[in-house]
């Protein structure tokens, strides 16, 4: 399986539900997903990262970027 990295930034869980769902689609497709909110920086590092990288990121009010 290849992985890839998938990083989602969410406000109320919209994007986090996109990302997990992208994550589970992924092993039908040969994929497998290394899962992680972007703030949790330590469990990544993307100066190393050498798979591809998908990014799931909503936004809030009008178009502020999310907490997390």
């Amino acid at each position: 399986m290849r992985r890839f990295l998938l990083l989602y930034a969410t406000q109320r869980g919209q994007a986090k539900a996109i990302a997990e769902e992208i994550s589970e689609q992924a092993v039908s497709h040969g994929f497998s997903a290394d899962l992680h909110c972007i703030s949790e920086s330590e469990k990544y590092d993307l100066k190393t990262e050498t798979g591809p990288l998908v990014m799931v990121v909503s936004t809030t009010g009008t178009g502020d970027p999310p907490d997390t």
